[in-house]
């Protein structure tokens, strides 16, 4: 039996990591994609954080 992993990239400091996911997780996982796709071939990026906008508190690439 095939065991799905989600993939997280490291970001500088952090370590690569692939966690196991339930079946219920992939599901919703899925939806989320296919409507971040909107009928388009691939997810839109979200702009890079940066310190500037943490400190005035904007919050960028949030779900709506």
């Amino acid at each position: 039996m095939a065991v799905p992993l989600l993939h997280i990239v490291p970001s500088r400091p952090d370590a690569e990591r692939l966690i196991p996911m339930s079946p219920e997780l992939v599901t919703v996982l899925l939806a989320v994609q296919r409507r971040a796709k909107a009928g388009g071939a691939h997810v839109p990026l979200s702009p890079p954080l940066t310190p500037r906008l943490v400190d005035l508190g904007t919050t960028v690439g949030a779900l709506t």
